[in-house]
């Protein structure tokens, strides 16, 4: 990974598509100092799940390492800001499962039909 990193005084930039694993971001995140900029094309740079994400993001909030993710309009990177943002994210979580949900049960309901056209 270290030679993916682009280093240009205190801005750090992963290039588009890189996901890095908690082994290399302990490395990266040692690099960093307080002060400097992480430009990030997306979330799921950071990790694959929820949890992987938002641990590493709180530890780059508590180095006060400023992120910029490319993919979203959003600037700050204040704790408050993240977890609006997360929370967002959770809803829509829920909305789509809730959707999927539906779907699943009107393709199963369908079927019955299909099954019992009489009943």
């Amino acid at each position: 990974m270290d030679a993916a990193v682009i280093r240009a005084g205190n801005d750090v930039r992963l290039p588009e598509g890189c996901q890095i694993s908690t082994s290399e971001f302990r490395r990266l995140y040692n690099r960093l100092e307080a002060g400097d900029s992480l430009s990030i094309t997306s979330l799921s740079s950071l990790g694959s799940t929820f949890s992987k994400i938002t641990d590493k993001w709180r530890k780059l909030m508590q180095k006060e390492i400023h992120v910029q993710i490319t993919d979203f309009p959003m600037n700050s990177t204040s704790e408050a800001d993240f977890l609006e943002f997360m929370d967002y994210i959770c809803e829509m979580e829920y909305l789509l499962k809730k959707q999927r949900t539906q779907t699943d049960v009107d393709i199963y309901l369908d079927r019955l039909e299909v099954v019992s056209p009489g009943l």
